[in-house]
Order: C-alpha cells, then structure tokens, then sequence
C-alpha cells in the first residue's frame, strides 16, 4: 500500500485515487500479458491530465423539457458534477457555500456558446469520471463540456464496460416515451367479439373484501385495483357492457382507491416523520367463518416492527410497485371522475411524492426515494437489514417491469390531472395546479423512459450476435434475462423462487401499454423459446397465472392467433393466483389483439 500523509494540518482536502493497472497476481487477461501488467501508460497519462479536477458534493442531475410536449420525443439528462480544482483548495476561506448553485439546464447559452450565468463557475480543466454503457452510447458534446469517452483504462464492471470520459456537464439524449391508458393502435376487429365477452364477465370483478376494507397488505391490494382499472379502461375503449355495470364497476373502483388514502383504513398509512415517507401500519390478519380483517389497530403497527409484513413496505422496501398500483388506479377513477379527482388529487399526490419527489423543497419527502440516476434505475430495497446490518451484495431489485409501471402510473396520474385543472382558467390557483400537473406527467414520463432504457440494457440479456445489442453479461451467463439485479451480483433467481419462469415473469407484468416500449422484438424472439418451456411444462407456473405472460410474449413477435387461443384456453381461477391475480382475461385479450401485425413489429 502507499505510504502517504498529510504534512501539516488540513481544515478542507480532497484525495482522489485511481488504480493505473490491476495485474496484481498476473492471471486476469483484462490487465495482464503473460504475467505482467499491460502497457497502461495511455491511461496513466490521461490520470495525471486530469488529477487537480474532483466532482463536489453539490453535484445534482437536470433536464431540459421541450417547451412543446409530444408522444414522442427527446430531452437531455444533465450530470452536473460542479467539479472543482484541487490547486484551488488552499485558497479557500471559511465559507462553506463554496458552490453557488448553477441550472445550466434553463440557461439560454447553455447549447448556444456563451458562459453560464454568475456564481458557479466551471473550471478551465475538464473532469474524468467513470461511464457506463448506457451513458456512453447517449453521451452528447455541448460548448461546455466535451464529453469524450476514452478508450484507454475500461474497466469491466456488474453493469458492464465502465470507461474513462472527460468532462464536468455530462449532457445525455433520452427517448421520451407516449404514456397512454390505451395501445398505439385500436384492438384487431376478429377478436371485439370475445373481447368483449370477456368484459361483460370481468366487469363485474370485486375486490376481496378485506382489501375493499383496507385490510391486508399495500401490493396485492394495489395488483387488484389496476386490474379493476384496467377493467374499465378497455370498457370505455371497446364497450359491450351496460352502462349500470360499468358505473357499479367504477363504484368499487372508487371505494377501493379511497378506502387507503382517507384514513379509514383497517391498515391505515401512516407518515413517517423520522425517513421521511408514507408506510403502512400492517396487519396482523385472520381469516374466520368467512370474514377477514385486522386483529390489531393503531398504534398497534406490526409492519413497522417486523420487515417480513407487507414485503417490507415498513422499511420502505418496494414502495414504488405497491403505491404505483394505487396511483395507476387513482388516475383512471380521475379520469371517470373529475369531481372525485378533483377532492382527492392532493392525498394521492402524497404517494406521488413518496415514490417520485424531484423537489429539494418538499421537506417531508426525500428525492428520487427510489431511482439511482447514475446506474439509470431504481432500487427496491428499503432499509431492512440482516442482523442489523447491510445485505453484502448492496442493494437489490426484483421486478423491472413493476418498477417501469409505477412510473407510468405517475405520467398518467399527472396527465389525467392536467385535464382537471384549465391552464386558461382566470384563477391563477387553478393556473398553477395545471402546470404542477403537467411536471408530474413530463417527470413520470422521464423516469419511466430511463427505467425503460436500464431494463433493456441489464435485465434483457440477449445474444452478443444481436444486431444493435451491446452485450453486458460474459457468455458464461446463459439465461436471457436477470431475475434480481444486486449491486454486485446479477443472477437468474428471485425472491420467491429459482424456476426460471419465475425470473422471466416477473420482469414482464403487468401488461400496460408501456409494456410494449419495454419489451424488444428482437429480445422476445431470444427468450421465449426458454420462458415458454420453462413456463408451460410446469404445471405450477400455468396453474398460478404465469402463462398469461408466455401468450403476451406470443402476440407481440407476431402469433396473436395462437396467443389468443391459448388465452382463450385458460381457467377462470388463474386470474386469481399469486402470478395472474393482476390480470384479467379482458386485458390480456385487449393486449393480444393490440399488438402490431409481424411486419410492424418493433425491435
């Protein structure tokens, strides 16, 4: 080890250290040649350009929404590290607001020439950091910052290549995606008929009783009212079923949603006043002659004490799956419902901001409780421990797909929203919740496509032959998709078992429209042949509602028939298993018959 000391007292400094060659035992063929180390004097050098420039802790992400807003269409997601210079250090006083604040995204010079504004200044020495593949392959130059990814010094890394890139203001290009309660194209006209046979029976669905209660746990609670959403979604879209069903159906959606957020709640949310968030109180449940309920009330709150109630909901594990649910459903009562959208839009903004706070202002919400800008998604795990202490492979997520749906929930929520509140209205009160509105869907909208880009990059694992595909894995990783992705390990397993169905399915539900956004032709064709016979030899995966997933996979790489005949094929009980029970045979069929024909399809 190097051997190295202050001299003499230091009141502020900073060390940075980099490793120039990691051919220590002379066998790793990524930075040895027969024993020794690679010439790595290319690196070395571009170390030592670089060495007086260190990012500071005022480093923060920023955007740059179009002033316009489309279906489709692109953004810049902003690195600003507010690098500095360590040659600068021993100058300093004792002002700690050392970094002025400085939003190069709203600077009009920004990509136009010209210097930002006052206060921060950039340094004349660019910063070197490490980037990632998915930042490397949308890294973009500005008259700030160069932004060049080095060839020299790539290290491999759990999330692939990580190489040298210079500059202090990464800017890169993201692909905005449509956030719609619809498909891009209308259901095919030979299925409207079974399509809506299946409405006329789904329509009448109810929530289990004990959920309509608000007893009972945050997740599952929140799978049954998207389903009863989704219900009415395709409903509205195709019809087929009576206008008293359909408006005793929205009844039940209503007092489903509210049942949560008005405080009446067998298991009430409750906020946490020590993190920073809303958790469930928890129920300790029973189920007898019949009827189901809570044995405990509040303050009695066992999901704060015991992190296996509510999967850890507690301790802030899987808020974004379990409130996305709920923000999915909140959104389409408002969209039926204006009125009651109208009373209610500030209590499910409280799980909006809960799971998807952008705002330094909200003192009662942390930022991005979830989302790791830097890696590009976000991580489920909360705060629970093993015997008191960290996981050692670091934080964990399961399902990318409940992830990517969550923030879908938020787009929408905040586009339905917008609709409540006229952006003409003469009330400057009624002006402003309308624009609110609006960055709550441009913000969902934002973290819904990164979420989209990361699955695609390190969940979907395809063939490093794939046209277009950087692979991250070695080829000794053999299955086509990640079940649970940790800090330092990605494998094919998940929380609930190792069948490979298991790690397949979970990252494809629920099915939305942004389903289609996620899933790639190309990675379909490589991992159905593996989720289909993993799944449909397996009597357990069929009978739990899994298989829904294998004929969704089917119709979206061209055999909507055979998908719709498996579909039809299915027993009513698997839509209410632990794998199906979110589903409905009316959205599967609607996804079935949305899907573009085989030579439209998307790769």
């Amino acid at each position: 080890f190097s051997k190295r000391r202050a001299t003499k007292p230091m009141r502020r400094g900073m060390v940075r250290i980099a490793m120039s060659n990691n051919c220590t035992t002379g066998q790793n063929p990524q930075y040895c040649v027969g024993r020794q180390p690679k010439d790595e004097s290319g690196f070395e050098k571009l170390l030592r350009d670089h060495a007086n420039v260190y990012p500071t802790a005022e480093a923060d992400i920023q955007f740059t929404f179009p002033v316009q807003s489309s279906e489709e269409e692109e953004l810049r997601l902003i690195f600003n590290w507010k690098s500095a210079l360590m040659s600068d250090l021993a100058s300093f006083d004792n002002d700690d607001s050392l970094y002025p604040s400085v939003d190069v995204a709203s600077n009009k010079d920004y990509y136009h020439g010209g210097s930002v504004r006052s206060g921060y200044k950039l340094p004349s020495e660019e910063l070197l950091m490490f980037a990632l593949p998915h930042h490397q392959e949308r890294m973009r130059q500005t008259v700030l910052s160069s932004n060049t990814v080095k060839n020299v010094g790539c290290s491999p890394t759990i999330h692939g290549m990580a190489c040298p890139a210079v500059g202090g203001v990464w800017s890169m290009v993201e692909h905005l995606h449509r956030a719609s309660f619809t498909a891009p194209r209308v259901p095919r006209e030979e299925m409207i008929g079974s399509l809506q046979d299946a409405l006329r029976k789904d329509i009448l669905y109810e929530i289990p009783a004990n959920y309509m209660a608000g007893a009972g746990d945050t997740y599952f609670s929140g799978k049954m009212l998207g389903k009863l959403a989704r219900i009415l979604l395709i409903a509205d879209e195709v019809g087929g079923v009576s206008k008293q069903d359909f408006d005793s159906a929205l009844g039940r959606l209503r007092a489903g949603v509210e049942i949560w957020i008005n405080g009446s709640a067998e298991s009430p949310l409750l906020y946490d006043n020590h993190w920073g968030g809303i958790v469930s109180c928890g129920c300790d449940y029973f189920y007898e002659d019949g009827v189901g309920g809570c044995r405990n009330s509040y303050p009695n709150c066992p999901a704060l004490t015991d992190a296996g109630q509510n999967f850890g909901a507690g301790f802030y594990n899987d808020h974004h799956y379990h409130y996305g649910y709920h923000i999915y459903a909140a959104a389409v009562l408002s969209k039926f419902d204006h009125v009651w959208g109208r009373k209610f839009h500030e209590h499910v903004l409280l799980l909006v901001r809960d799971i998807a706070n952008p705002s330094d202002d909200d003192v009662f919400f942390p930022k991005w409780r979830h989302k790791d800008w830097f890696v590009g998604f976000s991580w489920a795990s909360g705060i629970v421990t093993i015997n008191g202490k960290p996981y050692p492979n670091g934080r964990n997520q399961e399902s990318s797909s409940e992830a990517i749906s969550a923030y879908e929930a938020v787009a929408l929520y905040g586009d339905v929203l917008s609709t409540l509140y006229s952006s003409e209205s003469g009330n400057p009160h009624e002006r402003a919740l309308n624009d609110a509105a609006l960055r709550i869907r441009d913000m969902g909208r934002l973290l819904m496509a990164t979420e989209i880009r990361s699955a695609k990059t390190y969940w979907h694992v395809q063939s490093k032959e794939t046209v277009g595909v950087s692979r991250i894995y070695p080829d000794i990783y053999e299955p086509k998709v990640i079940g649970m992705m940790w800090s330092m390990l990605a494998q094919e397993q998940t929380w609930f078992g190792s069948e490979p169905w298991k790690s397949y399915g979970i990252q494809l539900m629920p099915i939305t429209p942004a389903s289609e956004q996620r899933d790639s032709g190309t990675w379909l064709n490589e991992m159905l042949p593996v989720f289909g016979a993993s799944c449909l030899g397996d009597t357990n995966c069929v009978a739990q509602g899994w298989s829904v997933l294998v004929y969704a996979c089917m119709a979206s790489i061209g055999d909507w028939q055979g998908a719709w005949k498996g579909m039809a094929a299915l027993n009513d009980s698997v839509f209410l298993e632990a794998g199906g029970d979110g589903h409905s045979l009316s959205n599967s069929l609607w996804y079935v018959a949305t899907r573009p024909d085989p030579e439209d399809l998307l790769e």
